[in-house]
């Protein structure tokens, strides 16, 4: 359900963007929806869930163990940044849209 109603959805906004521009602004009409299949017992899913889980939960208990690690670079200095004001998350998120333009128009920039 979340697979058919979210995700596909979203993908045609990425696949067809004008199609979905068109039908989101004007209040409806006929989207190309692009067909996703997704089964959580596939080999390859089953790999990359053990691998993440595998992977976080070693960093994770690294940084439970070693509880110095944060007051020394590059950690402290991220610190320093964060103030905990909303203008640092508005600033991150401006950066954050920043860095995705900057990656998607790099083929451009290049060519």
């Amino acid at each position: 359900m979340i697979l058919d109603r979210v995700i596909q959805p979203s993908a045609a906004s990425l696949t067809s963007g004008a199609q979905y521009a068109a039908a989101v602004l004007g209040g409806g009409g006929p989207l190309t929806v692009p067909a996703a299949d997704f089964s959580y017992l596939q080999p390859t899913q089953l790999g990359v869930l053990a691998g993440t889980l595998i992977v976080g939960l070693g960093l994770a208990g690294w940084a439970v163990r070693r509880p110095a690690v944060a007051d020394r670079p590059p950690l402290s200095w991220l610190r320093a940044l964060h103030t905990g004001s909303v203008n640092d998350y508005a600033g991150y998120s401006a950066l954050g849209i920043l860095a995705c333009i900057t990656v998607l128009l790099l083929p451009e920039l290049v060519a």
